[in-house]
């Protein structure tokens, strides 16, 4: 006689998402990161599109955590931050807002690339 006994230990579910931030605040030439804290198993894909964007999608990430690098003006808006996994998706949003620089008298500064070139890096890191 032989007893079969099987343990489920993974699950396949979606609880939601939380954002380490849903508002930033940063000055051109900034770093910004916003980690994304999913409550789901298996671990889902992630992307990234910015509200009133020509190309909508921004970025994918298999990670958890978006990056802007060297940030422009441009770069302000709303940012939708999808996790889905074969459970469910979740939408959570970030409001970014790019400001200038500004010296110590409160003249605005200018770099070459705010003025000739505009390029985006988007990173991902886990």
């Amino acid at each position: 006689m032989f007893a079969f006994v099987f343990c489920i230990t993974n699950y396949a579910g979606f609880d939601g998402i939380e954002l380490s931030k849903t508002s930033v605040n940063a000055t051109v030439g900034d770093t910004i990161a916003v980690n994304i804290m999913p409550k789901a198993n298996p671990m889902p894909v992630f992307s990234v599109t910015k509200s009133g964007s020509a190309n909508s999608t921004v970025g994918i990430m298999t990670n958890r955590t978006f990056t802007l690098e060297a940030v422009q003006m441009s770069d302000t808006g709303i940012y939708a931050l999808k996790a889905e996994n074969l459970a469910g998706s979740e939408t959570a949003e970030v409001n970014i807002t790019v400001e200038a620089k500004v010296d110590e008298d409160g003249e605005l500064m200018y770099h070459q690339s705010v003025l000739f070139m505009h390029s985006y890096n988007y990173i991902l890191a886990y």
